[in-house]
């Protein structure tokens, strides 16, 4: 009998494994189309900047550029066999292997500890949940996705751990928590906390654990320095930093202005939404306080109306909203039956998710969309907290108890349903930053956006950028582009010039300071890029041909070449 149970299980297991891959294939379909010109393309054309030889933190001055590294390792394999060509496809490729190993991560870690009914199915959706979400859909390797999956996995391994220690998980979740620091690095603020509490805490398995996470944040932290002295030096990093830290886009601000921004934000999605959130969250920490349990009859019913409310307030003209505030909706179901019941176990989501989101916060310029990753590590738990909820509740014997379960299952399939295919839908169907999936008709068949298809706008821009970049330039020059289109510095082997591959306009006054500090550094070649579709239009604007780097490249005797597509400033030989 026990033989029998455990082959149906095993099958079971097979047939959920194989249906995420199956998810993952289609996914793999889904990567050839789209090309962003902007964001996905700067994460590798920071790379290749270091790849090419610039020093880190000192001729970069990228506040973002920590993450790069993480990306250098898979360009030294492929670039020497490939180039540059196809290298937007590969990260994209890497990128979903990372993302399904987690997701079948998650699977059997929420089978092992989920303890209400249906196990497989509740563990596959939470699974495939993760699978389907990548904030604004820039399905690549990035700060972003690199961070979320790091914590996500760390968080399980620190779960797997508290009953019977692996001191080489610990390890590994300290690595794990380490290249998460590099993505975000307010994190290593959370990790200088935590050790001095768990310093003067009595329980000596959170010493041990800790101990051991630490160990293995010693030892990536051990390969990033020396990685450091192989290309830049600790003086000229100190020296430099100043001008990293200082980005013009995201000023520093007081701590508690920071969060108040953030949160003014929040309450932007829609206030009938946030209202009736917070009251159901007050509303629940209040039973909490008050009450051990929430037993009685009238508690169950006030429950299920604050619960049918807070769906119904958040589907409210759910269509307005950006898709990428989805998980937020989610995530606080998650939250409110975690209030309301007393859901130890998941506490470390709630906590790894509140430090990620305020990291976040103070790291980014994008305000509440920047900080949505960290609502995700509550969305994965959501659907089988919820559940367990709901057999809590039908595990008792009052006379409202099918009626409460009707309603509570009815409410809770609907709309997180509904929430859910919508965030599948985001993932397959929208292209970020482009037109519409149905528009992307056009293959490229070179450079580093090589078998992609794109719009047939965009494909011409694309061509032409690169056959004029393959006729004009070679690897002895250095080049600026401006304004906002970093994948054009993968079109040619030729140094990066300007300060940061993301957006420098003509008239930045960081260029002045930049090129008085590295004068060997100023750009031989300059391209002023022009809207030819709606994508470069915005890339490309407000960004005037005047200024103290525009007065220099006249001085110096630069020939002017317009074209339909830039403006393009050359020096003469």
């Amino acid at each position: 009998m026990e033989a029998t149970v455990r082959k149906k299980e095993n099958i079971r297991y097979c047939i959920c494994i194989s249906l995420l891959l199956v998810m993952a294939i289609a996914l793999l379909i889904r990567t050839f189309f789209g090309m962003d010109w902007s964001d996905e393309s700067l994460y590798i054309a920071n790379a290749y900047r270091f790849y090419q030889g610039d020093m880190f933190m000192v001729e970069d001055w990228l506040p973002t550029q920590m993450a790069s590294i993480l990306l250098l390792p898979f360009m030294y394999i492929y670039c020497p066999f490939f180039g540059m060509n196809g290298i937007i496809l590969f990260f994209r490729v890497l990128y979903l292997l990372f993302q399904t190993a987690i997701a079948i991560r998650v699977f059997f870690f929420i089978k092992r500890y989920y303890v209400g009914k249906f196990p497989d199915i509740i563990s596959f959706v939470s699974a495939l949940l993760y699978l389907t979400y990548t904030k604004f859909n820039i399905a690549s390797l990035s700060y972003n996705t690199i961070a979320l999956g790091c914590l996500l996995y760390f968080v399980i391994l620190i779960y797997d751990n508290q009953n019977k220690i692996n001191n080489w998980k610990n390890i590994f979740a300290g690595i794990l928590y380490a290249i998460a620091t590099i993505c975000s690095p307010y994190m290593a603020v959370f990790f200088l906390i935590v050790t001095i509490v768990i310093i003067f805490n009595k329980n000596n398995n959170y010493k041990k654990i800790w101990l051991y996470v630490t160990v293995g944040i010693a030892i990536s932290l051990t390969f990033f320095v020396l990685w450091v002295l192989g290309t830049s030096s600790f003086t000229d990093i100190f020296k430099y930093l100043p001008n990293v830290l200082k980005d013009p886009e995201n000023p520093a601000k007081p701590v508690l202005e920071t969060l108040l921004i953030s949160f003014s934000q929040f309450y932007t999605l829609g206030k009938a939404r946030i209202n009736g959130l917070l009251f159901i969250l007050l509303v629940s920490i209040a039973w909490r306080i008050t009450r051990k349990n929430v037993t009685t009859e009238r508690q169950k019913w006030v429950n299920v109306l604050l619960w049918t409310m807070f769906f119904g307030l958040s589907m409210l003209k759910l269509q307005n909203v950006d898709p990428v505030f989805l998980p937020i909706y989610i995530a606080f179901v998650a939250l409110e039956i975690m209030i309301l019941i007393e859901g130890k176990r998941y506490w470390l989501f709630i906590g790894m998710g509140i430090v990620f989101g305020i990291a976040t916060t103070f790291a980014s310029n994008t305000g509440l969309p920047g900080t949505v990753n960290c609502y995700m590590l509550l969305t994965v738990i959501a659907i089988p907290i919820s559940m367990e909820f709901l057999e809590i509740n039908r595990a008792e014997e009052i006379s409202l108890r099918s009626k409460f379960n009707f309603s509570a299952i009815c409410v809770f399939v609907l709309m997180v349903g509904i929430t859910y295919l919508m965030m599948v839908r985001t993932r397959f169907i929208d292209v970020y930053r482009e037109d519409v999936l149905s528009a992307q008709t056009q293959q490229i068949t070179n450079g580093p956006a090589k078998y992609l298809y794109t719009t047939e706008t965009d494909k011409e821009a694309y061509d032409f950028y690169y056959d004029l970049l393959q006729k004009d330039v070679d690897e002895s020059d250095r080049v600026y582009f401006t304004k906002n289109i970093p994948m054009l510095y993968m079109f040619t082997e030729a140094k990066n010039g300007a300060p940061t591959a993301w957006r420098i306009a003509l008239t930045s006054p960081v260029l002045e300071k930049y090129y008085h500090e590295f004068p060997e550094k100023f750009p031989t070649y300059v391209m002023v890029t022009k809207g030819s579709s709606p994508i470069l239009t915005h890339l490309s604007k407000q960004n005037p041909q005047e200024g103290w780097m525009i007065d220099q490249l006249n001085e110096k005797g630069y020939q002017k070449t317009e074209y339909d597509y830039c403006t393009v400033y050359q020096l003469e030989e």
